[in-house]
């Protein structure tokens, strides 16, 4: 059983249907018993998910509609556990969270009704006259129907179309965990490229701050040494005048 896929942003419904997936336009009374069998068909297939709100073929999201026709479908689903349409195949009832409901939102606002399948490992389950049903591509099949309505060579044509099923969904599914992986590669490139462009600006600061001071310093420098050199200057003016002064006194004795 595959996890069902995020829709948030989806028209098309990104999986066809096939053995663990089956859509239905909508809701109508007379098809409880297609729709029972179909569960059924889906426990025995391992478990997998109705979707109600799909159109069949395009599988363009419709949406439902919260009405009455919602109402039926949502006690037709509880009269599987209360009279127990579904049951395990020794005859005792399914577990309560077999089959589970929930609205799920897809783009433009719109809702679809997704009834969780969730078959228990190595259980076989069948509807209340004891039928098995199965599912085979995107179609029901009666245990009991299977081998005189088709040939080998159908029964190896539906097989066929199975795994082909399966392998478009498999596909399907690889390229939708590739988007995510992709986009949670690109968030994640995106925060480093922000964190180094804010360290390459620091650095930027920091060298532009030390290049000031490394000014200041040589400013201070060029000042200290002027004013060595002047006062240098102005000694040697006086020791001179001291000397000069000294030879007249020697010469006047």
């Amino acid at each position: 059983m595959f996890d069902f896929p995020k829709l948030d942003n989806c028209n098309i419904f990104p999986l066809p249907e096939g053995t663990n997936l089956e859509f239905k336009y909508s809701f109508t009374s007379s098809m409880s018993e297609k729709i029972i069998a179909t569960i059924c068909g889906i426990l025995n297939s391992g478990g997998g998910y109705l979707v109600i709100g799909v159109e069949d073929g395009t599988r363009r999201i419709v949406g439902i509609k919260t009405d009455k026709s919602m109402d039926n479908f949502l006690l037709m689903l509880d009269s599987i556990y209360h009279h127990n349409h579904i049951k395990k195949k020794d005859g005792t009832p399914i577990n309560i969270n077999t089959i589970k409901p929930a609205i799920v939102q897809a783009a433009n606002d719109k809702e679809l009704l997704v009834v969780t399948i969730t078959a228990e490992e190595n259980e076989r389950y069948t509807v209340k006259d004891g039928s098995v049903w199965y599912r085979l591509a995107a179609s029901n099949f009666k245990q009991t129907a299977m081998p005189t309505l088709y040939s080998e060579k159908e029964m190896d044509t539906i097989i066929a179309q199975r795994l082909a099923t399966q392998a478009t969904i498999l596909h399907q599914q690889f390229d939708i965990e590739k988007r995510v992986i992709n986009q949670k590669f690109q968030s994640e490139r995106e925060k480093i490229k922000m964190k180094f462009t804010s360290l390459e600006s620091d650095f930027e600061r920091v060298i532009s701050h030390a290049k000031q001071t490394e000014h200041n310093f040589n400013e201070l420098r060029e000042m200290i040494y002027s004013d060595i050199l002047l006062q240098k200057q102005q000694t040697e003016k006086e020791l001179k005048n001291k000397n000069k002064w000294y030879s007249f006194i020697c010469s006047c004795f």
